[in-house]
């Protein structure tokens, strides 16, 4: 990190101890485009599950039959994607317009696409399918404001 960067870089050392890159495919489009709608964005969700193999065929569908209508019918949801990489791992990102909208989904959405989904299923790890829990939340702010 040559020239200007070293400043960032000295600033950075000892903030991370290992980052893992991995590309997954796109598999289904959750809503409208993810890359529109990051523009009106202020708040991304991420789910990161590894499925056990008996239960993989069952939460796809889940995802295309329950889960993606009910989001994209949601306020404030403004799109997101589902992908894959290899048989077990799955990433489901939505983006939402505000905290606010996302939290309103979660009170009065969730839990019933929980039970439609019927989600009884475990992940690898031995725990139930990533999507029985809050996950993982990641607030971002557009450029100048």
């Amino acid at each position: 990190m040559g020239g200007g960067h070293d400043r960032i870089a000295a600033a950075q050392v000892g903030t991370c101890d290992e980052i893992r890159v991995r590309v997954l495919d796109q598999i289904l489009t959750v809503g409208a485009d993810l890359l529109v709608g990051l523009s009106v964005a202020s708040l991304l969700r991420l789910a990161h599950c590894h499925v056990r193999e008996h239960s993989q065929a069952h939460f796809v569908q889940a995802q295309a039959e329950v889960w993606n209508p009910g989001m994209t019918g949601a306020p404030g949801m403004c799109g997101g994607v589902f992908a894959q990489n290899g048989e077990s791992e799955f990433l489901a990102l939505s983006a939402w317009r505000t905290v606010g909208d996302h939290q309103l989904y979660l009170d009065e959405r969730f839990g019933q696409l929980r039970e439609k989904a019927e989600l009884a299923s475990e992940s690898a790890d031995g725990r139930r399918a990533c999507l029985s829990g809050p996950g993982a939340r990641f607030d971002i702010r557009p450029h100048g404001t």
